[in-house]
């Protein structure tokens, strides 16, 4: 019976540490509106959180993990780290175009603040995550987390929906108190928790439920005006219809699906003659004529001249100085090669490439599990718009990975031996 209570404190403390952290994950890109509400700014409370999944996670059993995996984790993102401080004394050009320019003085220091803030404390919880990924509560407690932040997230938006109907889009708009590219990665991560609870749950009011997340995600991400972000979702929404006609009832499915197309016609109507703009946006995206993503392409063409120029850098936070228009190239690898020279980007280099290398294994022997699935949406938008302090899901993500695919390996070996 004392085991039996034991056992049972051990899975909700692991549960509760699956839970906080995807609350510590997202609640940060609540930003502004968080504030008006609570008048406390939320990445105060996602420290918070994370002190008490360290404080909670030293009365759990932890499972020992492949450590390799986790070691190259650590070196690469310690040597991302170390080269952040190392060029944060810029070169004297930075310091010319600074004083032409009028950038602030305090930028830079502004900047590595916002890593130390936004990205550090994730490496932390990252690490205690990993060495727990294996239970199945800690995952669950992931899922439910996801799914109460993305309503919520999607609550907002349709809260707020009137002020993204403007002729002119803009990142900023009057009225939305928070970044529309964090609050995409939140829905994004609210489709990922949906695939995942339907592998478990089969119920009718299940299904039902995902279908209309489905439609409320991407209409949501439509208005938000987030093209990577939607192509992630298109992904998901897919992968979550396949998982549906997997296990449920065709003729079933096609009513629902011709229910939900009748209830939303009026709505995508609507949606039409209300947000031109970010059709536009989307539609531009495959038609080479949006400025956006013409933009982006010179800011990236710009760092590659600069790093061929100066392989060794510019100096931490001096790309705006260089290039007008941009804080950053909304790409981590162009940054890096930029700002960082090639000793920040050999440690880029190497995480992008263990992404790649763990996501083609793990698709391949497992399919497409939520740690993955976490990494990829985090790997996706670091390298279309993300920075360095916006490096927290992808890095988050893969310490997930490092625990998950050797639990995957561990049963897989276990398999073998009892096959012979």
């Amino acid at each position: 019976m004392v085991l039996g209570i034991l056992k049972e404190f051990n899975e909700k403390r692991l549960f509760l540490i699956g839970f906080l952290s995807t609350i510590a994950l997202s609640l940060p890109y609540f930003s502004q509106e968080f504030i008006r509400v609570f008048t406390i700014h939320p990445r105060i409370v996602s420290v918070f959180l994370i002190v008490c999944i360290i404080l909670i996670s030293r009365r759990v059993k932890k499972r020992r993990i492949y450590r390799k995996k986790r070691i190259i984790v650590d070196a690469l993102v310690f040597f991302l780290l170390f080269s952040m401080v190392l060029y944060y004394y810029p070169d004297e050009g930075y310091l010319e175009f600074k004083q032409s320019y009028n950038l602030s003085e305090e930028y830079a220091s502004y900047k590595m603040g916002r890593v130390l803030v936004n990205f550090v404390p994730i490496i932390f919880m990252a690490r205690i995550c990993s060495t727990m990924i294996q239970s199945q509560y800690v995952k669950k407690g992931m899922v439910f987390g996801m799914l109460l932040v993305g309503i919520l997230s999607l609550a907002i938006v349709f809260f707020k929906k009137s002020a993204f109907s403007s002729v002119v889009y803009s990142t900023y708009l009057d009225g939305i108190n928070f970044g529309t590219i964090g609050m995409s990665l939140n829905i994004v991560l609210l489709l990922i928790a949906t695939a995942e609870y339907l592998k478990h749950n089969r119920s009718i009011v299940a299904k039902v439920l995902a279908i209309g997340l489905v439609v409320g995600s991407l209409v949501t991400i439509l208005m938000l005006s987030q093209r990577t972000a939607m192509l992630i979702a298109l992904f998901l929404s897919l992968l979550i219809i396949y998982r549906l006609l997997n296990r449920f009832n065709w003729m079933l499915l096609f009513v629902l699906i011709f229910v939900v197309i009748f209830l939303s016609s009026y709505n995508l109507t609507w949606l039409i003659e209300k947000y031109p703009t970010q059709i536009g946006r989307l539609t531009g995206l495959f038609s080479g004529s949006d400025n956006s993503v013409l933009g982006r392409v010179g800011a990236w063409s710009f760092c590659l001249n600069g790093f061929f120029n100066n392989p060794l850098g510019h100096g931490f936070g001096s790309f705006p100085v260089y290039y007008h228009g941009m804080l950053y190239p909304h790409n981590v690898l162009m940054e890096a090669m930029f700002e960082l020279g090639f000793v920040g980007a050999i440690p880029v280099i190497g995480l992008l490439y263990i992404s790649i290398k763990w996501a083609v294994s793990s698709i391949l022997n497992n399919g497409f599990r939520l740690t993955l699935l976490i990494m990829i949406a985090g790997f996706l938008m670091a390298m279309k718009a993300g920075s360095f302090e916006s490096l927290g899901p992808w890095i988050f993500g893969l310490y997930l990975v490092a625990g998950d695919t050797s639990s995957a390996k561990t049963n897989f070996q276990q398999l073998r031996l009892n096959r012979n």
